[in-house]
């Protein structure tokens, strides 16, 4: 029988990257978990995992919704600025709908630029 203390170390795993862990791959799977929980539940002082199968991985999992094989699941900001372009893209936006407001726009005699603004 898994301990509440086992299950809620068990599910605590996924929150992670397997990376984290050591792994070669970044998402978990319940075959990659449940091997890990073989090899460091007992030394995490849970040893009702030690003959942990990825069926019971997958029951555990499935009872809580977590699906750990999900990329939704996680977000990762890979642009460090992307704030800074998220701005200045909605700052120029916000012009252009000003700008389309304040002025009228005639089709004789346009820029390129002017076209912008219809």
């Amino acid at each position: 029988m898994i301990t509440p203390a086992a299950k809620a170390w068990l599910l605590s795993l996924p929150c992670d990257k397997a990376e984290e862990h050591g792994y070669p791959h970044e998402l978990w799977t319940t075959r990659l978990l449940a091997r890990h929980a073989r090899e460091h539940g007992p030394e995490a002082g849970h040893e009702c995992l030690a003959r942990l199968v990825q069926g019971t991985v997958c029951k555990l999992l499935g009872q809580e919704e977590i699906k750990p094989h999900k990329v939704r699941y996680y977000l990762e900001n890979r642009d460090a600025e992307f704030e800074q372009k998220m701005a200045e893209v909605l700052y120029v936006h916000r012009e252009v709908q000003i700008l389309k407001k304040s002025r009228p726009v005639e089709d004789v005699g346009q820029t390129g630029s002017d076209r912008l603004l219809r």
